[in-house]
């Protein structure tokens, strides 16, 4: 687990400036004048055809890294990096990590080796927001290294980084003073993808920092830690729910009382092709097991490195009836049966299909109703409970700015997300939460994550004005806040929309926004009947509105991993 208390990186810089004069151990680079020791090996070994890394070379630079020690022989040093998996290297499914490589500009002992441990975690936040209880450990290795000097060290380590997830590396050195042990991480000066970190409690940096931000100023803007992880991105990538033929609507929503085909995709993180048919068993919902009309899929040849989807795919029916407003799934394992797999695959999984029609107010027919598939989606995530007494989503409804900040934060944080307490900062939200009105806590935290600043009301700088619609224009900076951090700004707009100016203006800031949306795919506009250039800025947003909006904006799905 990680080893240190939670403290901010700006406090722990801090605290390193004000007490570095009467700590033994400080920052430094290997002294110029000591002895190499012998080179290491320098090849990459193979455990997995697919390799992660912020490095753009691997090469390793002499005297380029720092470490905290005494007299040059290291305190707690932990070196760490941070892999979003599927944003930035494509890896929509679990990987399952087999070894890093790391760099090593010098490792010197008296003994002829020293330990390391490297330990593979996930973050819960971007890294390293809320260390450490943001991180949960899912593999971890103790080892020793020879020594060494501008080599590249290979470490076996396993562990599993589950679907989306962020990926975050350490490589621990504990203390070599008593063994004068010294071990200085390899780095270079070329460009990386993201910042390398370091941390060393007997420095005062108690939470991992990027060693650009390192004390004293400028700290070690060129120490790019080289550090790779191989492994293997396998297991299920996606899971669709075709309509039935007999659907004139194609909804792609499944629903009681009628025959759907459930298409599962697998793909192939090996280098060898394997050729697959699976098998599904054991459909189950709230009412019991029930028969599948054809468990058997076929998925041919599935080409290395590549997703297939099946062909001759599933087809499930449910009869029965449903009660508004509760939340059903059904349930259905499907087991693989590979040709050329190889033993370690994962080749079973239960899939969660979600059942449509949970609000009587909602048409299954798209046609009449083309926000049915997002209401549904927002439902199944647990962003929305329904209104009124549950049975009922209220569609043409306004979303007001207290509704908003719910959906928000639930949208991009999960539905399991809790608010903190709130801390009385807007005159008109009643602060604590009553059952009347629960939203106060979700209020304020948007406050705090500098998602929005109030109203701005007129003679009343701290209102929020929670019953106020939430308008189009504001939902553009809403949305790409929300997702993208309150420091984003968007592209310069280039005059897409005919309702909405550009350049932006004091007096109507909310363009650059607007057409960064329209750019993303989130919307088309408004569809004014006389104008189809149109966004409608000043319109509200109605909640099957903002139902598109967050699955859009968050890339929510309905039936996926």
């Amino acid at each position: 687990m990680p080893r240190f208390p939670r403290i901010s990186a700006r406090l722990a810089i801090l605290l390193f400036a004000l007490a570095a004069p009467s700590l033994a151990g400080t920052f430094s680079t290997r002294p110029s004048t000591l002895p190499m020791p012998p080179h290491g090996p320098t090849g990459l070994a193979f455990c997995g055809p697919t390799t992660v890394t912020e490095s753009s070379a691997f090469t390793v630079t002499a005297g380029n890294s720092t470490s905290c020690n005494q007299g040059g022989f290291h305190d707690d040093n932990s070196y760490w990096r941070a892999f979003n998996l599927s944003p930035d290297f494509g890896i929509t499914t679990e990987f399952h990590v087999c070894q890093v490589t790391i760099g090593v500009e010098a490792a010197s002992t008296v003994g002829g080796s020293q330990p390391i441990t490297v330990n593979l975690y996930t973050s819960d936040q971007a890294f390293p927001t809320g260390f450490p209880g943001s991180l949960t450990l899912i593999g971890s290795t103790d080892t020793t290294v020879a020594d060494q000097s501008l080599s590249l060290l290979t470490i076996p380590v396993s562990g599993t980084a589950p679907t989306g997830s962020q990926l975050v590396v350490e490589v621990f050195t504990p203390s070599g003073i008593a063994d004068l042990n010294s071990f200085y991480v390899g780095s270079n000066a070329n460009a990386e993808t993201a910042p390398s970190y370091l941390s060393a409690p007997a420095c005062g940096v108690t939470t991992p920092t990027a060693t650009a931000d390192l004390l004293p100023p400028p700290g070690f803007p060129n120490m790019h830690i080289v550090m790779i992880v191989d492994g293997t991105a396998s297991g299920p990538a996606a899971l669709a729910v075709n309509p039935p033929s007999f659907d004139a609507t194609g909804n792609g929503v499944f629903e009681l009382n009628e025959l759907a085909t459930v298409a599962p995709s697998w793909t192939n993180g090996g280098t060898t092709d394997i050729i697959e048919t699976g098998t599904a068993t054991g459909l189950s919902w709230i009412g019991g097991l029930v028969p599948i009309t054809d468990s058997i899929a076929d998925y041919g040849t599935v080409f290395a490195g590549t997703t297939q989807q099946c062909t001759n795919c599933y087809q499930i029916e449910i009869d029965g009836t449903r009660i508004l407003g509760q939340h059903l799934d059904a349930h259905m394992q499907e087991t693989i049966n590979a040709v050329f797999a190889r033993p370690d695959d994962t080749l079973a999984k239960t899939w969660t299909i979600h059942i449509g029609g949970s609000f009587g107010d909602v048409s299954t027919d798209v046609v009449a109703d083309p926000y049915y598939p997002s209401i549904e989606t927002i439902f199944h995530n647990g962003v929305t409970a329904g209104c009124q007494d549950g049975t009922l989503f209220c569609p043409t409804d306004i979303a007001t700015r207290a509704q908003m900040a719910v959906f928000l934060l639930k949208a991009s944080l999960g539905s399991g997300y809790t608010p903190p307490p709130c801390a009385t900062i807007f005159t008109d939200v009643p602060c604590p939460a009553t059952p009347g009105f629960p939203y106060s806590d979700w209020i304020e935290d948007l406050y705090g994550r500098n998602i929005t600043a109030g109203c701005q009301a007129p003679g009343d700088p701290l209102a929020y004005c929670p019953d106020s619609n939430v308008l189009r224009q504001e939902m553009a900076v809403f949305l790409l806040k929300a997702s993208l951090g309150s420091g984003y700004t968007p592209p310069a707009c280039t005059s897409i929309f005919s309702d909405v100016p550009c350049p932006a203006t004091p007096a109507f800031p909310y363009s650059d926004f607007i057409e960064d949306l329209h750019t993303r795919g989130i919307t088309a506009g408004c569809q004014a009947p006389l104008d189809p250039l149109a966004f409608c800025p000043g319109a509200n947003v109605l909640r099957q509105e903002m139902a598109v909006f967050l699955t859009r904006t968050f890339g929510l799905v309905l039936y996926g991993p």
